[in-house]
């Protein structure tokens, strides 16, 4: 895995466990904190397939570092919830995806004008 794609996957994790606090457990702040680390991503990015698997990356471990973190069962229902976020990660690179595509298009954007 190439070093910016780790960052990716390091920024969602850590976005996922960050989002776990009070303050961010609220729909709406956790979704504009989301996709502004995303767009941040996307800001540092180039490429379409650099965005991509920046965004995959981003997503997938948002989720895995958002839902494990707020995991609060027993031992026996790990294997059904691991089950779980893998199904809500496939969701969330949709997410990743967009919000990084959205950075690198906020970066164009601002220096061709």
């Amino acid at each position: 895995m190439k070093r910016h794609y780790f960052n990716s996957a390091l920024a969602g994790f850590i976005c996922g466990i960050l989002s776990t606090y009070p303050v961010e457990l609220r729909f709406l702040p956790a979704i504009i904190f989301w996709g502004v680390v995303g767009a941040g991503i996307g800001w540092f990015t180039q490429g379409k397939q650099a965005i991509v698997r920046s965004g995959v990356a981003y997503g997938i471990f948002l989720a895995i570092g958002f839902l494990f973190s707020r995991f609060g069962g027993t031992a026996r229902q790990i294997p059904s919830y691991t089950l779980f976020v893998s199904l809500a990660s496939i969701g969330s690179i949709g997410g990743g995806i967009f919000s990084v595509f959205i950075g690198s298009k906020l970066k164009k954007f601002f220096h061709a004008t």
